[in-house]
């Protein structure tokens, strides 16, 4: 995920519990300046080497990185030099729009990669799905997952919980939560979401 020219940056020292607030100044391929945070109407800065922790909001999760103060400029503001980061952490937003529903669902699993499981969605975010199925599965494993509907894309996902359905005898639940899942496939589902929202409140169901 790379870095933008006045991405706004959330910053808190290691081993620190004050966050601050900053944001992109310059950036090269090597280096990373930002400038450096207010608090209490004056500028903070740092000592070299000090480690920083920083994260930022991306469209549907918060991207974290850290990176040690390797020089300084003077100001206003004050510039903070910090080496760029290799590599970025992804975490998903919890506040996704979740949608109650039925789709056919297709699920191929690790251990019978010939095989596909049948099943349905019951309940659908752009970061999760619930799933019901004629099969239990061992929490943690990675599934990919087909949802039956044109608009909708092949998610690898990870099963999170498996646990026996009150919809039926034979039947699970499995709670999964979409990995390696692009903000483009992301966009798709909610679109999808948005759109079937749109649809039940005309016919005054939602």
């Amino acid at each position: 995920m790379d870095l933008k020219i006045n991405q706004q940056l959330k910053l808190q020292p290691i081993s620190q519990k004050k966050v601050y607030t900053s944001y992109v100044a310059e950036k090269t391929k090597k280096l990373l300046t930002i400038a450096a945070p207010i608090y209490k109407g004056q500028y903070i800065t740092f000592p070299l080497g000090q480690i920083l922790k920083l994260w930022y909001p991306g469209c549907y999760a918060v991207y974290t990185f850290s990176s040690p103060v390797v020089g300084k400029r003077s100001g206003p503001p004050p510039l903070l030099i910090l080496e760029y980061p290799t590599t970025f952490y992804r975490s998903q937003r919890r506040q996704f729009v979740r949608l109650q529903t039925l789709i056919a669902v297709s699920v191929e699993l690790p251990e019978s990669p010939q095989t596909s499981y049948q099943g349905h969605a019951i309940n659908i975010s752009a970061g999760g799905v619930y799933l019901v199925m004629e099969k239990k599965c061992k929490p943690g494993t990675v599934i990919n997952l087909t949802l039956q509907k044109p608009s909708l894309p092949k998610i690898l996902g990870k099963v999170l919980r498996s646990y026996p359905s009150m919809r039926g005898p034979g039947l699970w639940e499995w709670a999964v939560e979409f990995i390696d899942i692009t903000e483009q496939e992301q966009d798709k589902i909610m679109k999808y979401i948005f759109a079937k929202q749109l649809e039940l409140r005309r016919r005054g169901l939602l």
